[in-house]
């Protein structure tokens, strides 16, 4: 059932709130300014950066021997990625001859959500309605529900075990002759589950911390939002349950319950990769380029340099347009909450003050995105001088092609 919460704010302190969110919007107006102009430069140093490790990247053919001759070279090689000893996760009893183990926890909670409608009054203040409504969810972390705005549902939330993510690498994974660092090891993706194996040891205290948190909940818990399914329970029902890579503690795997814990364990198997970087010794580093940006690259199997450098490019120019698209969101929302308090002014009136708002919606998305353009036009005048003049000299090009055009018009004839 949902619950609701009414709250009226007076016009004197939403005009006063509209002020003070002017300083906030200059902050926000900072951020997607400097956002965008670094972003430009970001683009443009990693750009040259592959650019020339492009120019110097040499094969590696042979990884089976170390040959002084590649020695500090920025190199293409694949070959298999082999683990030389077995690692463990010793919490679930993990043992595996992997380049790395993954354990990932969930936890069954109550989940809060709302949704808010507002009430505009005459004279400029404000009825500000909020409807709660919670679902249960697997989350990543517990949540903690003192906060919950229902009473019914404050203290619903707990946890049978809490266990810590983790992540575990393999310190000696072979590449032919060379080793591995863990940079390279970082990047390496071929996932599959790895089998959990609890001792009984394990499993004993796992069971008897959880039958202590169930039975302390089951006292504490509203039987309004958590009903029990047997108040009388003959038996203490199990509460640890492995099948393959996941640890489940709780009741039932099919039938999850607030409090439940999902563990799942996954391992890097060993897999043929192909890398790009500098040989050290032994091992790897990453190549340095004159700018300073570094170039590292893996790819899961056989991938020639080219490709690589294709699919380092490509994930340069996403990112390069999805900071732009968040830094123009930045400055057109800088630019509303700055000139909220206009819009404010005209609430007495709700109507008028609506046409006001949105008026200014619309100036703030024209002055956002022209001020986004000359912000990455000056960026692009510092980081790419030679394209930003010619542009500008096309532009002005353009411009005075269509001046003469109009101008050589015949003028229209008087009847």
């Amino acid at each position: 059932m949902a619950y609701t919460e009414t709250t009226r704010t007076g016009y004197g302190r939403r005009l006063g709130n509209s002020l003070k969110n002017i300083i906030v919007g200059l902050v926000l107006l900072v951020a997607g300014t400097f956002t965008l102009f670094w972003n430009e430069g970001n683009y443009v140093k990693t750009k040259k950066a592959l650019n020339e490790a492009a120019a110097e990247v040499v094969a590696l053919v042979d990884i089976n021997t170390i040959n002084p001759e590649f020695e500090g070279k920025f190199i293409h090689a694949s070959g298999f990625a082999s683990p030389q000893d077995s690692i463990y996760d010793d919490l679930l009893g993990v043992r595996e001859l992997a380049i790395g183990l993954s354990r990932k926890v969930e936890y069954y909670q109550w989940v809060e959500y709302s949704e808010t409608e507002t009430v505009q009054n005459m004279g400029g203040s404000e009825e500000t309605i909020t409807t709660y409504h919670y679902k249960k969810e697997w989350s990543s972390s517990p949540i903690n529900s003192l906060d919950f705005h229902d009473p019914e549902y404050r203290n619903g939330n707990f946890v049978l075990a809490e266990l810590p993510d983790k992540e575990i690498l393999n310190t000696n994974v072979h590449f032919g002759a060379y080793k591995l660092p863990e940079f390279i090891l970082q990047l390496i993706q071929n996932s599959t589950p790895a089998k959990i194996n609890l001792s009984k040891e394990q499993n004993e205290v796992l069971e008897k911390e959880a039958e202590k948190v169930r039975l302390s909940a089951k006292k504490r818990v509203r039987k309004s939002i958590e009903p029990s399914d047997n108040d009388e329970e003959q038996e203490k029902p199990k509460m640890t349950h492995v099948n393959d890579n996941v640890l489940y503690i709780g009741k039932s795997f099919n039938k999850p319950g607030v409090g439940d814990v999902r563990v799942t364990v996954e391992k890097t198997e060993p897999t043929v990769i192909s890398l790009l970087a500098s040989v050290k010794g032994n091992s790897f580093e990453m190549y340095k380029a004159s700018n300073g940006r570094t170039v590292v690259e893996v790819a899961k199997g056989e991938v020639s340099a080219q490709q690589m450098f294709e699919a380092a490019h490509a994930d340069n120019e996403e990112m390069t347009w999805g900071l732009r698209m968040l830094g123009v969101i930045l400055i057109i929302t800088a630019i509303r909450t700055m000139f909220g308090f206009v819009s404010m002014l005209f609430k007495v009136v709700p109507f008028l003050g609506n046409i006001v708002e949105k008026g200014v919606y619309v100036v703030a998305g024209v002055v956002g995105i022209a001020w986004s353009l000359i912000v990455i036009a000056t960026a692009w005048l510092f980081y790419r001088p030679v394209i930003a003049i010619l542009l500008i000299l096309i532009i002005i090009g353009i411009f005075v092609l269509l001046k003469r055009r109009k101008s050589k018009e015949p003028p229209l004839e008087q009847v």
